[in-house]
């Protein structure tokens, strides 16, 4: 094995930025039974049901109606951050923007409503991406057994993988890595 054939198993890899989901709810006029399910992904779902009369179905949620329709959208945005659901909100007028605390695709979970018109409108939650290594090109010949990885921060880490290839089978990072590099360089040279 030469030197070049060493350095030629050694494979840039690229990891693609996990990104956080994200939807919009927006409120016309909602009336009085109105709700609205959101899911996390992670725990259980939650019905925000509006109410003018004190009065909720079940376990649901209740949002007080307002005076008007940012008011509505502010109490749902409060009802929503009080609640179990990893998210985060922001209010514009009568839209309140969610984006999941963690990043990743199961926060990619339908916002459903239950309308007596078309009071509410809903927009995801979807965009959500996990950590991905772009890594099936790399070993698709023969799985090397090093890499050296280029993250979104510009920081690059040196990792051993599985025989499998497997970014999640990661054995040994960095420091280590880097003298067994050397010691399988200085192999070559000697012929050993």
């Amino acid at each position: 094995m030469a030197v070049y054939d060493v350095l030629q198993s050694i494979k840039w890899i690229e990891q693609v930025a996990p990104v956080k989901a994200t939807g919009d709810i927006t409120l016309v006029a909602v009336a009085d039974g109105d709700t609205v399910t959101i899911d996390d992904g992670i725990g259980t779902p939650v019905v925000f049901e509006f109410d003018d009369d004190e009065t909720v179905t079940g376990d649901n949620t209740p949002v007080t109606i307002g005076v008007d329709d940012d008011a509505d959208a502010a109490a749902l945005a409060v009802a929503i951050d009080a609640s179990s659901l990893r998210m985060a909100t922001s209010v514009a007028l009568n839209v309140v923007d969610l984006e999941h605390t963690s990043a990743g695709t199961r926060g990619n979970e339908t916002i459903t409503e239950n309308t007596t018109g078309t009071t509410i409108v809903v927009t995801g939650m979807a965009g959500g991406v996990d950590a991905n290594y772009d890594i099936g090109s790399v070993f698709a010949e023969a799985a090397p057994e090093f890499a050296l990885e280029r993250y979104p921060d510009g920081s690059i880490a040196f990792t051993e993988y599985s025989a499998a290839g497997d970014p999640t089978q990661r054995i040994h990072s960095n420091h280590y890595l880097m003298g067994r590099l050397f010691d399988s360089l200085r192999a070559v040279v000697n012929g050993t």
